[in-house]
C-alpha cells in the first residue's frame, strides 16, 4: 500500500514538473526566424496560447534597436509545451523605430494598446482579417505606414488607434466596426479612402480631423452620431452624404472644410 502511495506521489510530482511554467501570465523568450530574441506570455493554458510580449506599458517584446523586417513564429515551445501565438500584447513593438515589417498577421485575433506606437519605419500592415480587437494607440505615430489591409472582423477602432499616421492612404474593410473612436484617424493627412463601415453607429470626436486628402464621405444608414470636430479641417472634402439615421452632429463637426 505504501508503495502505491509513493508511486502516486511521484507521478504527481512528475506531472507538476512537466506542467512547470504553464500558468497564465508566465513569460519566456524564443527566437524569430531571423534569430531575434522575442518575449512571449501565456494567455491560456487550456488552449495553449501565447501573446507576443508581456503586455506591460514599458515592456516591448524585442530590443527597441532591432532593425528591418522580422517574422513572428506561428508556434513557440517552452518547458516541453508548444504554444500557438494568437495575439500581440500591449507595447509589444512600441518605440521600435527601425522596424519595417513583422510578417503575416492574418492569424492574430487581437492587437493590444500601444502595440506598434511610434514604429516610425513600419511601412505596411497586411491581412488582419482574423483580428477582432485593436487597442488604443496601437499604430499611433507610425509615420511611414501607408496602408492597412482587411479589418473585416474588427469591431471597433479605438481612441488614437491610427493618430498621426501621416502617410496612411487607405484603410480596408471595416464592415464589422460599430464605432470609430476619438482621434482615431487624427492627422492622417494622406488618408483618401476608408473601407466599408456599414455597421458603424458612431463617429467619435475629432475622428477624422486634419485628414486633408479625404474628398468625399458617405455615412451608412447605421450612423446616429457624428462627434465634435469629427471632420474639422478636412480641407479636401467636397461632398458628404448624411442619412436620416443621424440624430446628432457635434460642434465644429465640419469646421474649416473650405
Amino acid at each position: 500500500m505504501k508503495t502505491k502511495k509513493l508511486i502516486s506521489f511521484l507521478a504527481g510530482m512528475l506531472m507538476s514538473i512537466v506542467a512547470y511554467g504553464q500558468y497564465v501570465g508566465m513569460t519566456f523568450t524564443a527566437n524569430t526566424v531571423e534569430g531575434v530574441e522575442m518575449t512571449f506570455s501565456v494567455t491560456s493554458t487550456t488552449d495553449k496560447t501565447v501573446q507576443v510580449g508581456e503586455g506591460g506599458y514599458y515592456s516591448p517584446a524585442i530590443d527597441r534597436s532591432t532593425t528591418g523586417s522580422i517574422t513572428i513564429p506561428a508556434t513557440v515551445s517552452y518547458g516541453g509545451v508548444t504554444y500557438q501565438v494568437t495575439s500581440i500584447g500591449g507595447s509589444a513593438f512600441r518605440g521600435c523605430s527601425s522596424l519595417t515589417s513583422v510578417g503575416d498577421l492574418s492569424s492574430y485575433t487581437s492587437i493590444a494598446y500601444y502595440a506598434f506606437e511610434d514604429c516610425t519605419s513600419l511601412t505596411s500592415v497586411g491581412d488582419l482579417s482574423s483580428c477582432t480587437s485593436i487597442g488604443e494607440q496601437a499604430f499611433c505615430g507610425c509615420t511611414s505606414l501607408t496602408s492597412v489591409g482587411d479589418l473585416s472582423s474588427c469591431t471597433s477602432i479605438e481612441t488614437n488607434t491610427f493618430r498621426g499616421c501621416s502617410r496612411l492612404t487607405t484603410v480596408g474593410d471595416l464592415s464589422s466596426c460599430t464605432f470609430i473612436g476619438t482621434y482615431a484617424f487624427l492627422e492622417c493627412f494622406s488618408l483618401s479612402s476608408v473601407g466599408d463601415i456599414s455597421s458603424c453607429t458612431s463617429i467619435g470626436n475629432s475622428a477624422f480631423q486634419d485628414c486633408y486628402s479625404l474628398t468625399s464621405f458617405t455615412f451608412p444608414n447605421s450612423v446616429t452620431n457624428i462627434g465634435n470636430h469629427a471632420f474639422d479641417h478636412c480641407t479636401g472634402l467636397t461632398s458628404i452624404t448624411i442619412p436620416k439615421s443621424v440624430t446628432s452632429i457635434g460642434e465644429f463637426a465640419f469646421f474649416r472644410c473650405i
